[in-house]
Formats: C-alpha cells, sequence, structure tokens
C-alpha cells in the first residue's frame, strides 16, 4: 500500500536545505454549497498576489516536494 506520506523527492530532484528567503501566511478556506474556496478570506480572483521572485525559496509545510 501507498502512503503518501512516506514519499519523498528523488535525491536527483531534491533541493539542498537553505532558509526561505520569504514566507506567506496563509488560511486556505472553503464551503462545498455553494462551491467556494479562500484565500485569507478572499476568492481567488480577489486574492492579494503572493509574490515570489524566481530562485526564491517558500516554505510548504506538505510532506511532497513542488516547484
Amino acid at each position: 500500500m501507498l502512503i503518501t506520506t512516506t514519499l519523498r523527492a528523488a535525491e536527483s530532484v531534491a533541493l539542498p536545505s537553505r532558509r526561505p528567503e520569504r514566507v506567506h501566511r496563509l488560511v486556505l478556506g472553503g464551503v462545498m454549497m455553494p462551491y467556494r474556496w479562500t484565500i485569507n478570506g478572499a476568492t481567488f480572483d480577489q486574492a492579494e498576489p503572493l509574490l515570489v521572485e524566481r530562485g526564491e525559496r517558500v516554505p510548504d509545510p506538505r510532506t511532497r516536494g513542488h516547484r
């Protein structure tokens, strides 16, 4: 059985450890009826952009790598 909490990036694509250059605090929310999802209380089209420059590291508490 595959358990997602045990998945790790292959060494060939794993990033070296370093401190993040930028941190964004997000509160994700939503409801199914009506179908509406929010970022910091605002719908996607009303949310403030989250700026990140190429090459910057931003922490992601999820267990899988994202680029």
